[in-house]
């Protein structure tokens, strides 16, 4: 393996089942605030662009959506640099459940400015949106840093929070919000959250609550609603088998917590009798895999990384990470197939990346290089491409190039990293 390639394994640790009511589905980013979007602001400004922006912006409000990203499509076509035009096209295309390609949108105002608000909040949503948990937890908490008490990235990172089952941490966010405002959905997303930590009576007291606050409001849907919760929590066996039959029962999001808490062993454990109540779940054997990729048993991650693939084909981040593994442990060959395997299903960033590397260990230096411009133009902040096509650029003689790669990297990089030293080092041919 080349001495500058980083690898990196695609973890996703996702329950498959909580009822919870969310606050990025594409229902509610109808409602995704945007700088300028109402039809006073863009009537004062007669740019070209402004006007572009302005039919576009109506056509958003009136709820055309095809003209809206006609308008959209051509303004940034003509004006690459108008940066609100990418904020409202990844609201338009949140809208119409397209959450990859809103993501590169909201990538590209990041790129523009690190600390807009806008961009790092769409960016959030459209991770979640796509069960991106952890990915979507950094950039909630990037949000919160700009500004502390959005009550939307609170709640969105509450929900993460659930979804990677971390229950604690999502109930301090439920009781933050709550705290301010009184809102059923709240009630009912903490009830959950109880329940999941075992206390049954502060559960009951949540969906309860949610109830009164529905009956308030006459919402007959949401009463409905609250009232099957509180029905469930009645019937402890039949919920039981329910959780059991669709995602292993309470040992999954067991083994998920412990393995979150660092302990791989117990997260095995529990991992393992999920499988044994329910074989056929293959997130399950997924995370198993992972487990066992921290604990260095290649070849009894590569069998689960199998059984994940035969029960949910068409799951990608499933063949990106049996390529990342084959690949470290030096089949190269089925590395390639299975990075071909992934981007059949999806196109992404991480499997360019991956194929890429796996090009490298071949010599295959040029298709390499090609591949990593295909993963940097689908995510313009993916540091360890611009890393690794530097390493690839040297080694094509394409010294300044590779040079601009290394400072673009350092920039990106935290200055903590230990890859900065890296790049320190590689820069020394930049002199």
């Amino acid at each position: 393996m080349k001495r500058w390639l980083l690898l990196f394994f695609l973890i996703t640790p996702t329950p498959v089942y909580a009822q919870l009511l969310d606050p990025f589905s594409s229902t509610s980013s109808a409602n995704f605030a945007l700088p300028g979007l109402n039809r006073a602001s863009t009537t004062i400004n007669e740019r070209p662009e402004d006007k572009l922006y302005g039919k576009a912006v109506r056509a958003l409000e009136d709820k055309n959506f095809e003209e809206a990203q006609r308008q959209l499509d051509l303004l940034l076509t003509l004006y690459p640099k108008y940066t609100n035009g990418y904020l409202a096209r990844g609201h338009l295309l949140m809208i119409k459940e397209r959450s990859d390609e809103a993501l590169k949108d909201y990538e590209t105002v990041i790129l523009a400015n690190a600390d807009s608000f806008f961009g790092w909040y769409g960016k959030a949503n459209a991770l979640a949106f796509s069960l991106r948990w952890n990915e979507a937890d950094q950039a909630y908490s990037k949000v919160l840093q700009i500004s502390p008490r959005h009550r939307e990235s609170i709640e969105g990172r509450a929900l993460v929070n659930f979804e990677l089952g971390r229950y604690t941490l999502a109930l301090e966010g439920w009781d933050a919000l709550l705290r301010e405002k009184w809102e059923a959905r709240l009630l009912l997303n903490r009830g959950l959250t109880h329940y999941r930590l075992g206390d049954s009576n502060a559960a009951q007291k949540d969906y309860e609550a949610a109830v009164k606050v529905y009956t308030d409001n006459k919402d007959l849907a949401g009463i409905k609603n609250a009232q099957e919760r509180i029905s469930l929590m009645q019937q402890p066996l039949l919920n039981k088998e329910i959780e059991k039959e669709v995602m292993g029962g309470d040992s999954y999001n067991q083994a998920l917590s412990a393995w979150n808490a660092g302990d791989l062993v117990q997260a095995i454990a529990l991992f393992s009798q999920c499988l044994g109540e329910n074989p056929s779940l293959d997130r399950a054997w997924a995370n198993r895999a992972m487990v066992l990729i921290e604990q260095k048993k290649y070849n009894l991650a590569l069998a689960d990384l199998d059984q994940a693939i035969r029960l949910a084909p068409g799951q990608d981040d499933y063949w990106l990470n049996r390529a990342t593994l084959r690949q470290q442990t030096g089949n190269l060959e089925g590395a390639l197939n299975d990075y071909q395997k992934a981007l059949e299903i999806r196109p992404t960033a991480e499997a360019y990346n991956g194929r890429a590397n796996t090009l490298v260990d071949l010599g295959q230096y040029a298709q390499a290089n090609r591949d990593y411009g295909r993963a940097i133009a689908q995510n313009p902040q993916f540091k360890e491409a611009f890393f690794n096509r530097a390493g690839v650029r040297f080694d094509l003689g394409n010294f300044r190039a590779a040079c601009i790669d290394l400072k673009t990297a350092q920039a990106l990089y935290q200055p903590q990293d230990p890859v900065q030293q890296k790049i320190k080092r590689l820069m020394q041919d930049c002199r």
